[in-house]
């Protein structure tokens, strides 16, 4: 465990920022300060914070300083039960990290005050003095646009340059400080071929995050490497695109009949499923030293179409286990649900066998994670809500 200098990414607690120099300074009694949601901050700051500091303190109040150069931590020790303050600031790749324990106090007010005081003075001084001189190459840009026009990804380009996605551009903004690219190509593919892959990725790097994982990235298979309190876990992302034969995309079968939905989810989609499932199955991940004996989980998000992520989750059940149910009312009105194996699914002279789960090597992989969720529209509201 870290001590709590360093439970959220402190390097070294830089020397401008003794205690002695607290409260001197009457511009800084100007700087506004404001209590924040635990949605900003975790938008924020939340990148930086170990896992086991949740074993250690509580945390108490969220604050932000005007102009949010700086934001801090009001905690309370779980084994003292005294409270204290951490100082957050930007590193030299624009990470937020802490840079000053604010001391430890009896009463909760005055470690509010400590903490603010820390706060101001780590606004006044140079944003050089928060380096913490651990920071590798330039800080991650998701956003510059770095490639001709006619490559750009359309919703690439809507979520740069609409200010109705400045929302999510915040949101995402702090977390690519954080995302260390193992395969070396992806701002490239997120802003060109493979957007609403790049999307899904950093989508499950913040949950992963905020579920309390670390995240150790110096093997590029699977995508996520993570370590928690329970032990490893291996996740590989993949995604659901769209039909293209001869360079044009090939719509789905329309789902405003009940005829054409019933073939969309029972046929369909379960093979829209069914090939990027066993393509991943086929790298056997658990074979690599550092997989071998860890869960392997396989996250798959839907991209099929336009909306197609709100009508697919059944198909993707019924691929999974190669089992459809049937309902039907007995004799007392209760209801009785049947399920029925599945052998393949067939559409347009294609066939596949139904039954992921069946397939040999399956029982290598954990789970298989699914949800609508993970798209740009899901920053959007974290960004309106933080």
């Amino acid at each position: 465990m870290r001590p709590l200098s360093d439970s959220f990414g402190v390097a070294a607690i830089p020397g401008c920022l003794k205690p002695c120099f607290r409260g001197r300074y009457t511009e800084m009694e100007k700087l506004a300060i404001k209590s924040i949601s635990l949605t900003r901050f975790n938008a924020l700051g939340g990148y930086a914070r170990h896992p086991a500091t949740m074993m250690t303190l509580k945390e108490l109040e969220y604050l932000e300083i005007e102009g949010g150069s700086v934001i801090g931590i009001l905690t309370k020790d779980l084994t003292d039960q005294d409270f204290g303050g951490i100082v957050m600031a930007r590193d030299r790749n624009l990470r937020f990290r802490g840079i000053d324990v604010t001391g430890f106090f009896a009463h909760r007010g005055k470690a509010r005050e400590a903490l603010v005081d820390g706060m101001r003075n780590a606004a006044r001084i140079q944003v050089e003095a928060h380096h913490q001189g651990d920071e590798v190459g330039e800080p991650v840009d998701f956003f510059e646009h770095r490639h001709e026009a006619s490559r750009l990804n359309p919703s690439f380009v809507q979520l740069t340059t609409n200010e109705g996605y400045s929302p999510a551009r915040e949101i995402i903004e702090p977390m690519m400080r954080w995302y260390e690219d193992a395969d070396g190509n992806f701002v490239e593919q997120f802003q060109t071929t493979r957007f609403d892959q790049r999307i899904w990725e950093i989508y499950l790097f913040a949950l992963l995050i905020e579920a309390g994982y670390l995240l150790d990235r110096n093997h590029n298979v699977p995508d996520f490497s993570c370590s928690g309190f329970l032990g490893k876990l291996f996740v590989e992302a993949v995604t659901v695109g769209p039909t293209v034969r001869e360079g044009q995309i090939v719509p789905p079968p329309a789902i405003d009949t009940s005829e054409g939905l019933e073939r969309y989810l029972k046929d369909y989609m379960p093979i829209k499923f069914g090939s990027p499932l066993f393509s991943k199955l086929k790298k056997k991940y658990w074979l690599h030293p550092h997989v071998a004996d860890a869960p392997l989980v396989i996250a798959i998000a839907d991209f099929s179409s336009p909306m197609s992520m709100v009508h697919s989750q059944p198909a993707l059940e019924r691929y999974l286990w190669g089992y459809e149910h049937q309902g039907t009312l007995d004799d007392s009105g209760g209801l009785v649900i049947t399920p029925s194996p599945v052998e393949q699914h067939r559409y347009d002279g294609k066939v596949i066998p139904s039954g992921f789960f069946r397939l040999p090597d399956s029982e290598h992989v954990s789970a298989v994670v699914s949800t609508n969720a993970g798209t740009i529209a899901k920053f959007n509201r974290l960004g309106v809500l933080g």
